[in-house]
């Protein structure tokens, strides 16, 4: 009896009664919600019949998918942040618990499951989420402002400010973003300004061409609000993405 699954203290009522019942009890060893009934009152089942889904809310797990270009950022034990649009400025803490072994191939990202107590049960099942992954600084990193990066399909490019009115469109190669810089891994040096306030270049990619041809003739407008590249002595990469929680 105790093979199949009967408490002992059902066992020792059975000894001491010596009364076969046809109904037998079974207790969960856990607490939670019932998320998933599926049988009814007078349902035939078989020993592979899946009778119901047991959760327990105090801890959950999100899954969040990273971009393939991201992957390498993300290690098993860096801290996590989730919030939830229904409930806005508040927080939840944990860490990333497994990262999966292989990529999705149709979506090309890398599904992590994430850990987070969940005292008052606020994250719910199903849910989705906005994650941000926290990993490790990184030194001596030359960035720039996030609203200075123009990303098109076919590059990324920021504004030059060459000083007497003058600028000039220049590729640049980007690493890790935080909340508002962006790492430069080539084609800025230290100290040089980039145009912080150009994003009616993005507009189309006709605006964009004839918005660069505009910026570096000489007599353009010299107001364009400007900010140097600097060297950060540590960066900490942010991955933010939505996941869904998982019981």
């Amino acid at each position: 009896m105790r093979a199949l699954g009967i408490a002992q203290s059902r066992i020792k009522e059975l000894e001491k009664s010596g009364k076969v019942e046809q109904r037998v009890k079974t207790f969960s060893p856990q607490n939670g919600v019932v998320s998933e009934l599926k049988v009814r009152d007078g349902m035939y089942v078989k020993p592979s019949t899946e009778i119901l889904s047991l959760a327990d809310l105090k801890r959950v797990w999100v899954l969040a998918d990273v971009f393939e270009s991201q992957a390498d950022w993300v290690r098993i034990g860096q801290d996590a942040v989730v919030t939830l649009p229904y409930l806005p400025g508040r927080e939840w803490k944990g860490k990333v618990s497994y990262i999966y072994p292989s990529l999705d191939p149709k979506t090309r990202s890398l599904k992590v499951r994430l850990q987070f107590d969940n005292p008052g049960e606020d994250l719910k099942p199903e849910m989705y989420a906005d994650i941000t992954i926290l990993a490790k600084p990184k030194k001596n990193t030359l960035s720039v402002p996030r609203e200075a990066v123009i990303i098109t399909g076919e590059s990324t490019r920021v504004v030059k400010a060459l000083g007497n009115g003058r600028f000039k469109p220049v590729e640049v190669k980007v690493g890790i973003e935080t909340d508002n810089r962006m790492e430069i891994i080539s084609g800025l040096e230290e100290g040089e300004e980039v145009v912080t306030s150009a994003q009616f270049l993005i507009d189309s990619e006709s605006s964009l061409r004839g918005g660069f041809q505009r910026i570096t003739d000489p007599a353009t407008d010299k107001t364009m609000p400007a900010s140097k590249a600097t060297m950060e002595s540590g960066t900490e990469p942010k991955n933010n993405d939505q996941g869904a929680m998982a019981p």
